[in-house]
């Protein structure tokens, strides 16, 4: 399993992924506190390119994915560090609101919901 802080900006891009295996690496690495950021990978069979326009003052990451013949696919990678922490959901809404409209969007990552009913993978009512 890799380390928890391997997105750190410290980190060298092939150390996580090496050149050959044919991957776009798109990151998000934090400074400060526990772990090492977000990350996600895009194989090279796909045109992708980085949306630094979307960034906002949270833990996020976006590409943009181009298929022929498709809407273009915004995907994302999010952290929300803690249950209570409204700021980074508000900076991801605010983030998700520059994306052009009948653009498909894929967020992927860890929200961190509270009160999360993990036996059936739904929140309370609360």
């Amino acid at each position: 399993m890799p380390h928890r802080n391997m997105v750190k900006p410290d980190t060298h891009t092939a150390e996580i992924f090496p050149c050959h295996l044919g991957y776009q690496i798109y990151r998000d690495g934090r400074t400060s506190g526990k772990g090492g950021g977000v990350l996600f990978a895009v194989t090279n069979k796909f045109l992708s390119e980085e949306q630094p326009e979307l960034k906002t003052d949270c833990n996020i990451i976006w590409s943009k994915i181009s298929i022929t013949g498709i809407k273009d696919i915004y995907v994302s990678s999010f952290y929300k560090p803690h249950e209570h922490d409204e700021h980074s959901l508000k900076e991801l809404w605010s983030s998700v609101e520059k994306i052009p409209q009948n653009s498909h969007i894929w967020i992927l990552g860890d929200f961190n919901l509270p009160d999360m009913n993990r036996s059936n993978e739904s929140p309370s009512d609360s």
